[in-house]
């Protein structure tokens, strides 16, 4: 059951569902839903093609994006890992995407860094360095984009890119914050 043992006490509002009204209350969007907007942003990135280019719904690619997280092993190491949300120890998050868009069909692989404002109010010491440093090192080792998402007090996400090698422009918007999209 998503990591909670079956004796656990039933939640009226789930451990998620905490996280999400934490960062509500911030005026900003919980860290573990940014994935789901990639997806979302690609899905409607293809809608455009499609419609723009009177192409055949069956170009749309099946899985639009794959996710996993970037995570320290106990000996600092950045290893990929598949977990529920919200699990995270730490105040920083990292993603390695591959999003699948109608410029790059076949998929373009992102590192996403971003701080997890609901723990600790986002606040960056020591592991979370070194989690950011792990995950941009591995970025510029294979040449892929790198974009970091600041959470702020604000319905927006400040967002910045580095390590964007060969002209690739990954362009996000998240006013209002449910909003995004990929060029």
């Amino acid at each position: 059951m998503h990591g909670i043992p079956v004796n656990a006490p039933y939640l009226t509002r789930d451990f998620l569902q905490q996280k999400r009204c934490s960062a509500q209350l911030m005026e900003t969007t919980y860290v573990y839903d940014f994935p789901k907007m990639f997806r979302e942003a690609c899905r409607q990135r293809w809608t455009e093609h499609i419609r723009h280019n009177d192409l055949p719904k069956t170009v749309v690619p099946v899985e639009l994006m794959r996710c996993t997280e970037l995570v320290l092993d106990q000996y600092d190491n950045l290893i990929e890992i598949h977990r529920v949300p919200g699990q995270n120890d730490i105040g920083m998050i990292a993603w390695k995407m591959l999003l699948r868009v109608p410029e790059y069909p076949e998929g373009r692989d992102v590192i996403i860094i971003a701080n997890d404002i609901t723990h600790k109010i986002g606040t960056f010491g020591p592991k979370e360095d070194k989690l950011y440093l792990k995950a941009s090192e591995l970025s510029r080792a294979h040449g892929i984009p790198r974009i970091y998402l600041s959470g702020i007090l604000s319905r927006d996400y400040v967002i910045t890119m580095a390590t964007v090698p060969c002209g690739v422009t990954i362009t996000m918007a998240t006013v209002p914050h449910d909003k995004m999209y990929i060029k």
